[in-house]
């Protein structure tokens, strides 16, 4: 008997001890067990150039039906799974801040661009435009933005921002609402990059160049941003990615004009999505968008060929006082594109094919109402990239074509890029392409406007080099060096010239002109 009550002493003893050791131990919250079947740890991107905030863990399932994002129940009572109210998270790069019940997340951001470009070829230095300016060595704020982006009641997000681009006025940017129903479909509303082709929805912030190929910015999606309403879904790391947009067609920050607009779409396949390693990432797309401008009310300039370093090779007017003449979209306009990025451990390779066939009409200065001749601008440009990262983590932001970086391990990192990129752009302005009548005769009293009076050729060939510093993924230098091709002889063979031969230049057979730039980034 004395044994069995030492015994159970021992054993009561041990239990006090226990119980006294896990009562110092803060409570397990449930949401460290409690998944929700198929729901995401943290919501799904965003299509802009600034991510969105990171939701909190799900904790039950949502009887409103499937979501990609967390839900937050009094259950989990807002906190972080590790304990304690955590009002500020650290997710993709940005800094996010939440409420304690988890109903309001808030993610401020922005970016500064300080691009410093110098300039050479022949007859450069001695280029003079009509205002008085030249082609000289300069350092500007590229771009000065402040964004906002944030997530309500975890279905809602939302994106607003502000530039400043090259010191001019403030203007809106990314600017949109939406609401995530499903992993593989959200509806968004308001003012953003369209979905065409691959390098013109990455964010500028993380490409390995300073700025897009001439393919996104002046035939692709030379209007780069619009406003309308766009369904898509899919992640970087799902097996399909697509977007299907409606837009006004007239560009950012303007209304539509005519009643009419744009459908652009792009679609990307990843056929090893279930491998191992960076291979997962490979992918191919297509993209396509259509529109029509009515001449009556689409009264504006077509978008200008102009190089990062504001040399405009193609200028949509031209002529001098009741004379000058405007280019202006008018009728159908239609481009196609196709892209595919291979990605290795420390090298990856990209390559896109866009090609285009744009209305346009030439109106004088003075009576826009008047159409002085109808034709078309249509060609193609295709470019190839290969990239070697010789430290540090590669693809800093994931794959292109993804709207925001997804690998968070990597923000503190340090790396470095070294890319080379040689581009093509072929296309032909015919200012009276449409201009002719059923049986084939041109319209009585048409002729051929100045800028296609000797040639309909437009060509172009580039050469790029760019080596990237990132001394954290918040701040980056850039050295480039870029050569841009004027082939054929100026004028007659080549709608497109190189600075030497135009006045002030001296130069008349002048074919080549380099940009030397770098850019001084941060962002967060």
């Amino acid at each position: 008997m004395r044994s069995l009550s030492l015994g159970l002493s021992a054993l009561a003893l041990s239990l006090l001890v226990s119980s006294s050791a896990h009562a110092d131990e803060p409570p397990k919250d449930p949401a460290e067990d409690v998944t929700e079947p198929g729901a995401a740890a943290s919501p799904p991107e965003a299509p802009a150039e600034v991510p969105p905030p990171v939701s909190a863990p799900a904790v039950t399932g949502d009887s409103t039906g499937t979501s990609s994002a967390g839900v937050i129940t009094s259950e989990g009572g807002g906190k972080h799974p590790h304990g304690g109210h955590r009002g500020v998270d650290y997710k993709n790069a940005r800094l996010v801040y939440r409420d304690p019940t988890g109903l309001l997340e808030l993610a401020p951001g922005g970016l500064l661009n300080f691009d410093f470009y110098a300039f050479g070829g022949p007859g450069v230095k001695d280029y003079q435009r009509s205002d008085g300016t030249g082609l000289k060595a300069n350092l500007a704020a590229r771009r000065v933005r402040l964004e906002l982006s944030g997530r309500i009641a975890h279905r809602w997000f939302f994106v607003t921002s502000m530039e400043s681009a090259n010191g001019g006025a403030v203007l809106p940017l990314n600017n949109f609402l939406g609401v995530d129903i499903a992993p593989m479909l959200k509806l968004q509303v308001g003012q953003f990059r369209v979905p065409f082709g691959m390098d013109n929805t990455s964010s500028i912030r993380w490409g390995e160049f300073m700025e897009r190929t001439l393919g996104a910015r002046v035939l692709g999606a030379p209007l780069v941003r619009d406003l309308g309403v766009m369904a898509w879904g899919g992640t970087d790391r799902s097996a399909i990615f697509w977007a299907l947009a409606y837009v006004g067609g007239e560009g950012q920050n303007r209304a539509s004009t005519d009643n009419r607009g744009d459908v652009v779409g792009r679609v990307i396949f990843r056929p090893l999505w279930e491998s191992r390693g960076p291979i997962s990432q490979l992918h191919f797309g297509l993209s396509g968008r259509y529109g029509r401008r009515d001449l009556n009310y689409a009264q504006y300039d077509a978008p200008q060929m102009v190089t990062p370093g504001g040399y405009v090779f193609w200028s949509p007017t031209y002529g001098t006082g009741a004379g000058k003449t405007h280019v202006q979209p008018s009728n159908n306009q239609t481009a196609v594109a196709a892209e595919l990025f291979v990605p290795f451990h420390h090298f990856d390779l990209r390559g896109e094919f866009t090609a285009v066939r744009d209305g346009r009409r030439e109106v004088l200065d003075g009576s826009r109402n008047n159409t002085e001749r109808s034709g078309t601008l249509s060609g193609y440009d295709w470019y190839v990239q290969a990239t070697w990262w010789p430290f540090g983590p590669t693809r800093m932001a994931g794959a292109p074509g993804s709207f925001i970086p997804s690998v968070d391990e990597h923000a503190h990192a340090r790396a470095m890029s070294v890319a080379v990129r040689y581009e093509q752009l072929r296309a032909k302005y015919d200012s009276i392409d449409r201009s002719y009548r059923d049986d084939g005769s041109l319209v009585p009293g048409v002729r051929r406007g100045e800028l296609d009076a000797a040639t309909t050729d437009i060509k172009v060939d580039v050469l790029q080099l760019a080596a990237t510093y990132w001394a954290t993924r918040h701040a980056r230098i850039t050295a480039e060096w870029s050569v841009y091709r004027f082939p054929g002889t100026p004028r007659t063979e080549n709608q497109a010239v190189a600075p030497g031969t135009l006045p002030n230049g001296g130069v008349g057979d002048a074919r080549t002109l380099h940009e030397i730039s770098m850019r001084f980034q941060v962002s967060f």
